[in-house]
């Protein structure tokens, strides 16, 4: 059960990871991590954040390819997406648009790391790192029904873990009203099954769904109107969800992971002490713009 939190069996898990999901202070509460939400989304932050930046500084359909410092400067390469697909098609050469600083705060996953050249190059123990850190493999498919059957009596909640491929099953409608009484589950897989599932196609998976849900709702009519899936350890800029530190991984690895490289500084969950949350990704995107103001 407690392996949901880390997106990989809890077995594999750190004791320094696990003992600050569980027992800081700090960090912990009494709900088992069951954590506060946005009404609206999260994405929410995420865009009111844009908004006060100005969304004509954000370029989200553009790919860096390349960082360079020369002469105190940084220069940030980066090719559209949306072009580097057609040319692709059409054999042709992306040309990247670059950008200039005085300083880069980078945030993107470890693993992504790699896919960017640096100048001059990334220490070989910041490469080590980006290679031997894992990340999550989580596969989140989402059901819509027409009517919530898994509510007993009004008020009450539904959530099972499973023995088969479903993994982890929660309503992702809890106490949400306005949708005609529709609902919505989630199946929330990790680690083997998450890659069982993410290798079904959508009638499989559905088909698979269906089934631990019969087990559990034998009455019911398990028929959903729509599913939505995705597997992110199959996402090109994160592969995977979070990182996931094993045994021995916590200090050797984040050290380098979080140092400076020239005037390039490092932010993002991975490096947090609140790893593997967005709390955690936000306070470490201030503590690089700390970095870089000083």
């Amino acid at each position: 059960m407690d392996s949901t939190d880390f997106g990989e069996s809890i077995r594999q898990v750190g004791g320094y990871s696990a003992a600050s999901e569980y027992l800081d202070p700090e960090t912990s509460n009494n709900n088992d991590e069951m954590d506060s939400r946005i009404e609206g989304g999260n994405t929410r932050l995420v865009n009111a954040l844009a908004r006060a930046i100005g969304l004509s500084s954000f370029y989200t359909s553009h790919r860096v390819t390349a960082v360079v410092e020369e002469k105190a400067k940084i220069t940030v390469s980066a090719v559209d997406t949306r072009a580097d697909e057609f040319e692709a098609k059409s054999a042709g050469a992306v040309t990247p648009r670059e950008f200039f600083a005085d300083a880069c705060i980078c945030t993107v996953p470890a693993r992504v790391l790699l896919d960017i050249d640096f100048s001059p190059p990334l220490r070989p123990d910041k490469i080590a790192a980006a290679r031997k850190l894992q990340y999550a493999r989580i596969m989140k498919s989402v059901i819509l029904f027409d009517q919530r059957f898994w509510l007993r009596r009004k008020n009450s909640r539904f959530s099972c873990f499973t023995d088969g491929v479903s993994d982890f099953i929660f309503d992702s409608t809890l106490l949400q009203k306005d949708m005609q009484g529709r609902g919505i589950l989630c199946s929330y897989a990790i680690g083997d099954k998450a890659d069982d599932l993410a290798a079904c196609g959508d009638n499989s998976l559905q088909k698979s769904i269906q089934a631990d849900l019969a087990a559990i709702f034998p009455d019911q009519r398990t028929n959903p109107i729509a599913i939505y899936r995705y597997a992110w350890q199959e996402d090109r800029y994160t592969q995977g969800a979070y990182a996931l530190y094993r045994p021995g991984q916590w200090f050797a690895l984040r050290e380098p992971l979080s140092k400076p490289h020239g005037k390039v500084h490092f932010a993002g969950e991975h490096i947090a002490d609140e790893q593997g949350f967005m709390d955690g990704a936000a306070q470490s995107g201030e503590d690089a713009a700390s970095e870089v103001l000083h």
